[in-house]
């Protein structure tokens, strides 16, 4: 697995199965983010933890969100990303930057 793509784009750093995690669904202005040790772990420690934090409070029972992908990137490639990757699309009237 190359950590980056022939045009320079980061691409796949490892492969997990997280089922607890899965239950998490996106937000283009997430609540909350996900943190990996995968590069930071050293030879052979093999840490496939994940952290979940949340980023600002928020009203109590209010659905914890993160984005899947970052929060940078414009409508159409949230768009794109959000069909090709997960078979969703952005709701009307949610973000568009």
């Amino acid at each position: 697995m190359e950590p980056f793509s022939e045009d320079g784009e980061r691409s796949v750093r490892a492969y997990g199965i997280y089922p607890n995690a899965s239950f998490f669904n996106h937000d283009c202005l997430p609540n909350a983010c996900r943190f990996d040790y995968v590069d930071a772990s050293d030879a052979g420690d093999f840490n496939t933890n994940i952290i979940v934090r949340v980023i600002h409070d928020g009203p109590q029972r209010r659905e914890i969100c993160l984005g899947y992908f970052p929060v940078n990137l414009n409508y159409s490639e949230r768009q794109r990303r959000l069909k090709e990757n997960y078979m969703l699309r952005l709701l009307e009237g949610s973000l568009q930057g």
